[in-house]
């Protein structure tokens, strides 16, 4: 029997235990996924992925594994052929929904619109009254078109304090008469100074029927 020299057997034992892979460590197996990434290479193409890696141990760190893990399984579950028919069909009712609702909307623009223009050329057929800047009450002065609230609160005030004389002194008086535009709409619609409409803006005149038109135009379209 041939006897191997004891130093022989201590060297083998060695070279046994240093050739075994060595265990990880629990810290190690509680922060990594996988084995070490060891290379530039193999860190960049994981920080690439999206991975986050924990230096101590040259690792992907769990925690970046399980976020990459679920956003991987939630875009493929949103993209199996099932949830992008539902997506789609989701899409199309929407749109559907959506021109139902702009169709309604337009058909009952029209109809206001219509129905503004009827009640105007209706307006517009019956006889123009004249209103009175002096003695006319509040009322009738705001039912007068062409006048707003403020314009109508300007002329009670002034007209207070004295009578108007002529057109001269409402437009020197009543800032929102004193444009000729506005003065000329006022004549237009009615709007009398001791009795005379705006010179060249009487009611019936072809300058009084284009203010009201102008003024009809701005308040229906």
């Amino acid at each position: 029997m041939k006897i191997i020299p004891r130093a022989s057997l201590l060297i083998a034992a060695v070279a046994a235990v240093a050739c075994k892979p060595s265990q990880p460590s629990a810290d190690y197996l509680a922060v990594c996924e996988g084995q070490p990434l060891r290379t530039v290479e193999r860190r960049n193409q994981a920080m690439e992925d999206g991975y986050e890696i924990d230096r101590r141990y040259d690792c992907i760190t769990k925690q970046s594994a399980k976020v990459l893990a679920e956003q991987k399984a939630q875009w493929e579950a949103a993209n199996t052929p099932e949830a992008k028919a539902a997506r789609q069909a989701e899409f199309e009712r929407r749109v559907s929904e959506s021109k139902i609702s702009l169709e309604a909307q337009a058909k009952a623009q029209a109809e206001a619109r219509a129905e503004r223009e009827r009640q105007w050329t209706a307006a517009e057929a019956a006889p123009i009254e004249a209103v009175e800047i002096n003695s006319a009450t509040e009322l009738q002065l705001a039912g007068l078109q062409g006048l707003s609230a403020d314009v109508v609160h300007q002329i009670v005030e002034e007209r207070t304090k004295t009578s108007f004389k002529g057109w001269d002194d409402v437009v020197r008086r009543v800032v929102g008469l004193s444009a000729a535009e506005t003065a000329v709409r006022a004549s237009a619609f009615g709007l009398t100074v001791n009795g005379r409409s705006l010179e060249g803006a009487e009611p019936d005149s072809a300058i009084a029927r284009y203010a009201r038109e102008k003024w009809r135009r701005r308040n229906v379209e």
